[in-house]
């Protein structure tokens, strides 16, 4: 597999609205019953903060954080979601609805935040900083708009995430894996963060999905920008095929998870 290092232009494509992520964030409902909590919620109880904290998240796409905990956000807090694509935006005020006028919305690039020094208490990150062209300066950012004290918290998957599922969807469509998501995971995140954060924690969660529909992984496949135009006609029908007879033979296609939140102290 070829490292891959997505350009703001596929990254444009690729995230113009939620429509790709929510493909792939749809896969998770597959997580054993009685395992962890959903990843949202899990993040959520994460988030040690004063009640009247002031708290930005960047790459907010589709708002998920928030719609999954509505009814847990403080009255105090003061919560603006950005995202560097209106699309994006868009999306997430549409997904949070009515609630949507209990946030601030604003688009700029992660790399470049248009706010004044040690205005947040704390910054969240949610499985967004691979997709950073340059992690490092907007991780450097991140810390410029952070109060004395306040916290970043970084959520990023591991080497072994979806492995399983990756590797299926390989065989029929091989594609630049390596780079991916490969520029902050949690092997490599926490020498990242030291570089300006001195206290760096991180905070792991394991599982696995039962996947037990075709459909679902056919989606996730096809929410992949290279996979799109090598996933078409016949070849698309054979990739399904594939995809149902593993499901008919083990009853469901098991994926393991590996996923985890830094929490980065200034």
């Amino acid at each position: 597999m070829k490292n891959y290092s997505a350009s703001i232009a596929e990254l444009a494509t690729q995230y113009k609205d939620s429509s790709n992520l929510s493909a792939r964030q749809r896969i998770y409902r597959f997580a054993k019953p009685g395992g962890n909590p959903p990843w949202p919620v899990w993040v959520f109880d994460q988030l040690e903060l004063p009640g009247d904290a002031r708290i930005l998240e960047i790459g907010c796409g589709n708002a998920a954080l928030w719609k999954a905990n509505l009814g847990r956000i403080p009255a105090g807090w003061r919560v603006t979601l950005s995202d560097s694509f209106a699309g994006m935006l868009a999306d997430a005020q549409q997904s949070l609805g009515t609630d949507a006028k209990r946030f601030a919305f604003e688009q700029f690039d992660a790399q470049v935040i248009p706010h004044a020094e040690g205005v947040f208490d704390a910054v969240i990150a949610n499985h967004m900083l691979y997709h950073v062209p340059d992690a490092r300066r907007a991780i450097g950012e991140v810390r410029r708009v952070l109060c004395p004290d306040g916290k970043f918290y970084a959520a990023t998957n591991g080497n072994s995430h979806l492995d399983a599922l990756r590797k299926l969807i390989d065989r029929a469509a091989p594609g630049p894996w390596e780079g991916f998501d490969g520029s902050f995971r949690l092997e490599n995140g926490e020498e990242q963060l030291r570089a300006f954060f001195c206290d760096v924690q991180l905070r792991r969660i394991v599982g696995e999905l039962a996947i037990a529909d075709a459909g679902a992984i056919v989606d996730y496949a096809l929410s992949i920008e290279w996979v799109k135009p090598v996933l078409v006609g016949r070849k698309l029908d054979e990739f399904r095929e594939v995809v149902e007879g593993v499901i008919a033979g083990q009853g469901a296609f098991r994926v393991a998870t590996e996923a985890g939140l830094f929490i980065a102290t200034k």
